[in-house]
């Protein structure tokens, strides 16, 4: 195969994806959000989405008060090309015990793989303070590319 092409190929797929996560919004603390009387974060493209308080308060008797400010939302669904089919995976201490209490599954740890049944019924609950991400292995670390 020529690889000629392939860095070309490469940042035209990385394109592809940072287009795709445009609507990523930066990720705000547990506490700050409930400060607010009408709590929102703000995508990547500028547009505010609000935080419907009553996942909040859900969350917020998952978390102890002490660790609300290590508690960032939403919640990523992190949906990448390394599962066969539809999964996406959620990293992070404190979001993963969110998904477990939400979900009432004995998954544990601070690395979790959702499949497309459990990932219904979580959007379902947590429509707000969860959001979709795409990743891609041609990233080295694997992350969301910005």
């Amino acid at each position: 195969m020529n690889t000629d092409h392939r860095p070309s190929i490469d940042r035209t797929i990385m394109n592809l994806v940072k287009n795709m996560n445009k609507h990523v919004p930066a990720r705000r603390n547990l506490e700050e959000l409930l400060e607010e009387p009408r709590p929102y974060v703000i995508g990547k493209d500028g547009r505010k989405q609000h935080i419907s308080m009553d996942e909040l308060t859900l969350i917020s008797k998952i978390i102890p008060q002490e660790e609300w400010k290590q508690t960032r939302l939403p919640i990523l669904l992190e949906m990448t090309t390394e599962f066969e089919e539809t999964a996406v995976r959620v990293q992070g201490r404190n979001e993963c015990r969110i998904v477990q209490s939400v979900l009432e599954t004995r998954k544990s740890g601070n690395r979790i793989i959702l499949y497309l049944p459990e990932i219904q019924q979580l959007r379902r609950k947590l429509q707000t303070t969860t959001q979709y991400a795409f990743y891609t292995r041609l990233n080295p670390k694997n992350q969301i590319i910005p």
